[in-house]
């Protein structure tokens, strides 16, 4: 189990922010292959991962076949509360992902949204999945000022910038399941634009119950809903390659809820 020094910052729909640092479990400090550059331990708020790592490619049984994008647009203003934003539309096979997600973070940005948007909500509230779906995140700060916790040395990011807790990061604490159903992480290019970066994140999400590949089968219920505890790290630069971590943790998954 990981020690978890955490501070909750800012209470957020759906979520908090916090400073977060973790003190690794024997177990953790072992796992070398999800242990920082030439070894380093990872005491920087990074905790260890509860199931499998979203950086895995893919699903070890499960073909992937998507029906929604969902994009979370993510932007520090200068005040107090970061602006979140996410929003779904139905796939289009005839597309591309950097098109597509490149469409709904400009209409995230601008909070208008056109009648291809199924669903649009602030901050995490409502932040679920019922059906394989890609999920883009984007910081819209420029990477001096604030971005995800990538840091140049590390090879490994794609296990680091999103990982799945054992905790729910709002009170009550509630315990979480173990991540069997997120995969794929990894960068996204789209055109900068209006943007303040044109460096994005995706993920895919199988919504598979476990790694023999079988669905999760949600309703209005919540004792069918599978809610995972997702840890999106990001950091500030502090200068003389410092970085102050932050941690953005929204529970999420298959509660039953369209898309």
């Amino acid at each position: 189990m990981t020690e978890i020094d955490r501070r909750t910052l800012i209470g957020i729909g759906g979520a908090s922010l916090v400073l977060a640092g973790c003190k690794g479990s024997k177990d953790y400090a072992e796992n070398s292959k999800l242990r920082g550059p030439a070894g380093a331990d990872r005491t920087w708020g990074l905790c260890e991962i509860h199931g499998k790592s979203a950086g895995l490619p893919t699903h070890p049984k499960k073909n992937f076949v998507p029906q929604f994008l969902c994009a979370v647009y993510i932007k520090f203003d200068g005040a107090v509360r970061p602006i979140i934003r996410h929003a779904y539309t139905r796939w289009n096979s005839s597309s591309n992902l950097k098109s597509m997600a490149q469409t709904l973070l400009e209409q995230l940005r601008k909070d208008q949204y056109s009648s291809d948007v199924i669903r649009h909500e602030v901050d995490f509230n409502n932040f679920t999945f019922k059906t394989q779906q890609y999920i883009v995140f984007f910081v819209d700060n420029l990477p001096t000022e604030i971005g995800f916790a990538r840091h140049p040395q590390d090879l490994l990011y794609k296990h680091h910038i999103v990982r799945f807790t054992p905790f729910s990061g709002n009170y009550p604490y509630l315990p979480r399941e173990k991540n069997h159903a997120f995969f794929g992480f990894d960068e996204l290019k789209i055109d900068k634009g209006n943007f303040n970066t044109d460096l994005a994140y995706q993920m895919k999400f199988y919504n598979t119950n476990d790694l023999d590949g079988n669905d999760i089968t949600a309703d209005e219920s919540s004792n069918s809903w599978r809610i995972y505890s997702m840890n999106i790290h990001l950091h500030v630069p502090q200068g003389s390659g410092n970085y102050l971590p932050i941690v953005l943790d929204p529970d999420t998954g298959n509660m039953g809820s369209d898309p």
